[in-house]
């Protein structure tokens, strides 16, 4: 066999030996995730919050979390995790059935990533008198949340992944993820009680609704805060000097590309 040969197959051995591992390391990321086998800092979780999780490696299910763990690792932006899914995985984004059990996976995942708690007893930084202390990881809960949501606004069969991307049911319900509303969020789709006391405690602490102003980039009562009508997402303030200023400046930089 020619020695250009020999390379070739030794690079696509190499190459289909990195993508097995790539596969096996996602795999135990998400079902560590979904049935509450959380990393070093977390307290394994014992309730499966009333989902369905498929166990068998050769299920559909299970081949489309691989491919989103591994996407969400590496490059963790939400459109291109859903436009890479919905290609590859066309039985489980238009069958209600498979679509059903993915939100089942996912929504495990966010409301485990909820439920992180750091004590002596499970972080090894812990020191013995430090209390049980609630550490969620907010930004991952997030990201699945989004994902969430724009899995239940697809309509199976229709092979229009970007009608969802762009509906403005998924537009506006994405900027709501401050603390309130993403407990909100998952505890509306848990059928257990595992986010209740929580979430009445960031209720509790946080009684008024906030947004983030796109122009002075601070957190505002939701209710002083417009959203703008064409993207349904950016919220702004226009209540000091210069913000009306700034918003027309950015809405003029914007007809102008």
């Amino acid at each position: 066999m020619p020695q250009s040969s020999r390379k070739r197959n030794k690079g696509k051995n190499r190459k289909s030996k990195k993508a097995e591992n790539d596969k096996v390391s996602a795999n135990s990321l998400w079902t560590g995730w979904a049935f509450g086998k959380l990393d070093f800092i977390g307290k394994n979780v014992f309730c499966k919050h009333g989902f369905v999780i498929p166990g068998e490696l050769d299920h559909s299910i299970v081949t489309c979390m691989d491919d989103l763990t591994a996407h969400f690792v590496t490059s963790p932006k939400t459109v291109d995790m859903i436009k890479s899914s919905s290609e590859k995985h066309q039985q489980v984004w238009n069958d209600d059935s498979y679509k059903n059990m993915a939100l089942d996976v996912m929504k495990s995942i966010g409301t485990n990533m909820l439920l992180r708690v750091r004590s002596p007893y499970n972080c090894p930084t812990a020191r013995e008198s430090d209390d049980i202390v609630s550490v969620p990881n907010v930004e991952a809960a997030i990201s699945w949340a989004r994902m969430i949501i724009i899995f239940e606004h697809y309509v199976s069969g229709s092979n229009d992944i970007d009608a969802a991307l762009n509906s403005k049911e998924v537009l506006s319900k994405g900027r709501d993820f401050d603390s309130r509303g993403l407990f909100k969020f998952y505890r509306k789709r848990t059928s257990c009680s595992c986010l209740k006391e929580l979430h009445l405690k960031i209720k509790k602490l946080d009684p008024i609704k906030m947004g983030l102003c796109a122009c002075c980039e601070n957190e505002k009562k939701r209710e002083l805060l417009m959203v703008c009508s064409r993207c349904m997402v950016t919220q702004y303030s226009i209540w000091r000097n210069g913000y009306v200023q700034k918003i027309e400046e950015q809405q003029l930089d914007f007809k102008e590309r």
